[in-house]
């Protein structure tokens, strides 16, 4: 069925579709430059206790929630007449024209949640596709990381639509976006392993030997250095130490000051 049409500016028709509640009429897109709110490190993603159903995270995961101000933030971005029609339209289908607060009520749904974390997976496909020099904007291979990036997002704003904060995740996370396809490189440690694009871990460790958090080569290569190295950075920045380059190891080396 025809999805819900979402507005800038003003308040179009909204057509009725089975499985899902009615957006809200608030739910249009706003697109203003902001700072990147990433940019404090108070997010732990990898780590967050979905209520949704997307990951089985650790509990004191809840303890690195971010403030509600910095959530704002980060859903106003961009400039207004991007993929648009002349009076700053835009159509939303499908789950993504649903508000936040719909999202985080699929938590116990796992039918509508699945659906929903596929609309996020074929939105941030569809924006690898359309971004010029842009093979992923996701630095991690797992597929639930960019959800649970919405998830925060939408936790600080339940009136914004699933979209607005998709989006929002996508301009944050623009930092570490990968220009090109590249081999992918297995990290071990302590027992555990994780497959990442070259580009992507050439990008983490140059952010790390710009700390001085690592003194090898941004080769895009795995080490036994590399991961005493990430070990000994994710102590100091007070998150789960696994030796992995895990998103919020980006997001605390790439995007935080």
């Amino acid at each position: 069925m025809p999805g819900n049409l979402i507005t800038i500016g003003g308040h179009a028709p909204r057509l009725p579709r089975s499985g899902y509640p009615p957006a809200s009429p608030k739910a249009g897109g706003f697109r203003e430059p902001q700072k990147n709110p990433l940019q404090t490190g108070t997010v732990s993603v990898r780590n967050f206790k979905s209520d949704i159903g997307i990951a089985d995270m650790p509990r004191f995961i809840l303890r690195h929630a971010l403030k509600p101000v910095i959530i704002m933030g980060l859903l106003v971005t961009a400039s207004a007449g991007q993929a648009a029609d002349g009076s700053g339209k835009f159509s939303i289908r499908g789950p993504g024209s649903q508000s936040c607060a719909a999202y985080l009520a699929a938590a116990g749904k796992p039918e509508d949640h699945a659906r929903y974390a596929s609309w996020l997976l074929g939105y941030a496909s569809a924006r690898n596709r359309i971004e010029p020099n842009t093979y992923d904007f996701i630095p991690t291979e797992a597929g639930t990381d960019f959800p649970n990036i919405v998830t925060v997002i939408c936790k600080s704003n339940g009136k914004a639509s699933v979209e607005q904060a998709a989006h929002s995740a996508i301009t944050a996370l623009a930092p570490m976006r990968q220009a090109s396809a590249s081999p992918l490189v297995e990290v071990q440690a302590d027992g555990k392993a994780v497959k990442i694009h070259q580009e992507a871990l050439r990008t983490l460790q140059t952010a790390l030997i710009a700390k001085k958090a690592f003194s090898g080569r941004a080769d895009g290569l795995a080490s036994t250095p590399l991961v005493a190295a990430l070990k000994e950075f994710q102590r100091k920045e007070s998150i789960p130490v696994t030796g992995l380059p895990d998103i919020d190891t980006f997001i605390r080396a790439v995007i935080k000051r």
